[in-house]
């Protein structure tokens, strides 16, 4: 059966998407996020400036594909990791601790990236396009923990996952701000057990 034209011109957008985030990726890691112009990601992927803009308007845009694509290539190589760890504290220090061990060395992009994602959030019409899928991650663990009855059952999983990834977010943002030193997986670590444990005092009698 022939493939029909739209699916066929679909596919080479995608095609073209594709090489665009590519050239940017080789880009980045020559020479770095800033130092990369629009004109040298085009050239680079070998494509008019009109398609790439046709694709994507600002180079943060690119950065957002980009982004995504190594959430979902470093999910893949989680999984068995998550699936051997021995419950939903494991598993959830185990995801950031590597979302640590990859933001560290690719700082420079985590700023223009968040900056981007929150100046173009719609709150009334949320594009799930646009989500990282951190959020899908979070929500599959916390899911299979309340299955476990490690997790409490009396909030929607959805809410949680939200509570959690905004709680991740808000230790992104002061690593940002903070100065050299600032010890990324500890504070990961802290806001995981603030997270789970709470903050109120436990009375240990």
């Amino acid at each position: 059966m022939n493939e029909a034209p739209s699916g066929r011109r679909e596919r080479k957008r995608q095609q073209t998407a594709d090489a665009i985030v590519q050239a940017a990726r080789e880009l980045f890691a020559e020479q770095g996020y800033a130092a990369t112009t629009m004109e040298q990601i085009a050239a680079r992927a070998d494509v008019a400036k009109g398609t790439l803009y046709a694709h994507f308007p600002v180079k943060e845009a690119i950065l957002g594909d980009y982004m995504r694509a190594e959430l979902r290539a470093g999910e893949a190589q989680l999984a068995p990791r998550l699936a051997a760890a021995a419950d939903t504290r494991a598993r959830l220090d185990t995801l950031f601790a590597c979302a640590a061990a990859w933001l560290e060395p690719h700082r420079e992009l985590l700023g223009p990236h968040i900056a981007y994602r929150l100046g173009h959030l719609r709150i009334d019409a949320p594009d799930p396009a646009q989500r990282s899928g951190l959020d899908a991650i979070i929500g599959r663990i916390l899911g299979a923990g309340q299955a476990a009855g490690e997790v409490r059952g009396d909030i929607a999983v959805p809410v949680l996952a939200a509570q959690l990834e905004f709680a991740y977010l808000s230790v992104l943002l002061r690593w940002l701000a903070a100065p050299p030193g600032f010890d990324l997986p500890a504070a990961l670590t802290e806001m995981l057990s603030l997270f789970l444990d709470g903050a109120g005092v436990r009375d240990e009698r």
